[in-house]
C-alpha cells in the first residue's frame, strides 16, 4: 500500500465469523473464510448472509486501501448474486475498486471455493467521508 495508507482493521464481527486477510494492496483485497457449522443455513450450505458479509468486508478493505487514513466509509448499497452453494472447506473473496467519484467508491467482489468455482458475485457502493 502507498505511504499514509494502512491495512484496514479487522472488526469484532469479522473475527467472530473467522474472516482472515490474505492480501491487501491499492484497490484490491483478498480474504478467506473457513466454513464452520455455525455459519451454515438449514440445508447445510454456507448462509447467504455470511457470504454477503464476506463480500462487504473485502470490498470495504479494497476501498479503504486507496484512501488516506483520516477517511472513513459507509456501505450504502450491497448487491449480491448467488451462483452455487458451498458446504465445506474455505471460501475466498477477491474485491476490486472499480471507480472512484467525488465522495463515492464503487467496488466488485467474486466469492469462490478452493477450486476457483464461483459461489457468488457482488458489488457495492461506499460513501466516503472525513472523521469529525
Amino acid at each position: 500500500m502507498k505511504e499514509g495508507k494502512k491495512e484496514p482493521p479487522i472488526s469484532p464481527f469479522s473475527k467472530y465469523i473467522g474472516v482472515r486477510v490474505l492480501e491487501i494492496r491499492d484497490g484490491y483485497a483478498r480474504y478467506v473464510l473457513p466454513i464452520k457449522d455455525k455459519l451454515l443455513h438449514i440445508y447445510g450450505g454456507l448462509h447467504g448472509g455470511v457470504i454477503a458479509s464476506l463480500a462487504d468486508i473485502s470490498m470495504a478493505a479494497a476501498v479503504l486501501s486507496i484512501l488516506d487514513h483520516e477517511r472513513r466509509i459507509a456501505t450504502v448499497n450491497l448487491n449480491m448474486q448467488y451462483v452455487a452453494p458451498v458446504k465445506e472447506g474455505e471460501v475466498f473473496a477477491e474485491a476490486r475498486v472499480v471507480e472512484r467519484k467525488r465522495g463515492v467508491v464503487f467496488a466488485e467482489v467474486t466469492i469462490y471455493n478452493k477450486n476457483r468455482e464461483i459461489t457468488a458475485k457482488g458489488s457495492g457502493i461506499f460513501h466516503v467521508y472525513r472523521e469529525r
